[in-house]
């Protein structure tokens, strides 16, 4: 079951009624649909996880209703993409396409727009639609207490994402001296994407100190089912103690997210580095062994 709010998706398992997931329209990079006539498949894709596949006999009306409050929510319209064969898996992007760095949502030629869409549905197909549950939910975004009408659009929505809900600090190293919250930290760009989030470098507005924030979405963790690897990657940086070792300061945590705070090393990754030589020279990779 897929509820549709003003600012947000809710997925819901049809037995109990309890949220399993929650999607932001930010995290949306397009949908894309079969065109044949009677059929009820589409797919979501996403910017930092995978892509999600429906089914809906009423197919159409639920796509407009997303493109809808996409288009509210975010100020553009959403990316419909037309596919004519049934079987929509090659255009899915998973798990271990996202590791590697490779989208598998279809190309610009692909795209339909609503005044040819009932053009481009012309073929014919006898497969029978199935039933199911969706709830269509009118629910104004929360005010935020701080003015972003400044900040660029993306550092603007993960500013109010950070800020929507209480948060409460998890940890912090003992180095640390003062009473810090997750509100004191200002977002300055976008540095990296992973399989479960992105990473931003952000400032410490009470004392200027920059940090690499790993931010996680909870609702991942749990689809992957990787709650025990993310605590054990917390205990790990949480202790690490050595010249050569990033190591944690914070961990934060709000109703969708956890947030990890960790020193901020310029240079990139080393799978970004490798990709970008081919192959490091032998005192490279003494280096990075030792």
């Amino acid at each position: 079951m897929l509820r549709l709010f003003a600012d947000k998706l809710q997925v819901l398992n049809p037995k109990t009624q309890k949220v399993r997931f929650v999607y932001k329209y930010e995290e949306v990079l397009g949908l894309t649909k079969c065109l044949r006539t009677g059929t009820t498949n589409f797919i979501l894709h996403f910017r930092c996880r995978a892509d999600e596949e429906w089914t809906s006999s009423q197919r159409e009306n639920v796509i407009n209703a997303i493109s809808d409050r996409y288009k509210k929510s975010e100020g553009r319209a959403l990316q419909i993409f037309g596919i004519s064969s049934k079987n929509l898996d090659e255009y899915i992007t998973r798990e271990k396409d996202i590791l590697r760095k490779i989208c598998k949502m279809p190309n610009a030629e692909f795209l339909v727009s609503e005044k040819n869409d009932e053009l481009e549905m012309e073929f014919e197909d006898d497969e029978e639609t199935t039933g199911d549950n969706w709830i269509l939910v009118d629910s104004a975004p929360k005010k935020m207490e701080f003015d972003p009408s400044k900040m660029e659009d993306k550092i603007r929505r993960e500013t109010e994402s950070m800020r929507s809900s209480p948060s409460t600090m998890i940890m912090s190293s003992k180095k640390n001296s003062g009473n810090v919250t997750l509100e004191d930290f200002i977002i300055l760009k976008v540095i990296d994407k992973g399989s479960f989030g992105k990473v931003f470098l952000v400032e410490n507005s009470k004392n200027g100190k920059v940090y690499a924030m790993k931010r996680l979405n909870k609702d991942v963790i749990l689809q992957k089912n990787q709650v025990d690897n993310i605590k054990v990657e917390k205990e790990i940086l949480q202790d690490a103690d050595h010249p050569f070792v990033n190591s944690m300061d914070y961990v934060f945590s709000n109703e969708l997210r956890i947030y990890f705070f960790l020193k901020y090393i310029p240079g990139g990754n080393i799978y970004d580095n490798l990709y970008k030589v081919q192959r490091f020279a032998e005192p490279t990779v003494k280096f990075i062994s030792a």
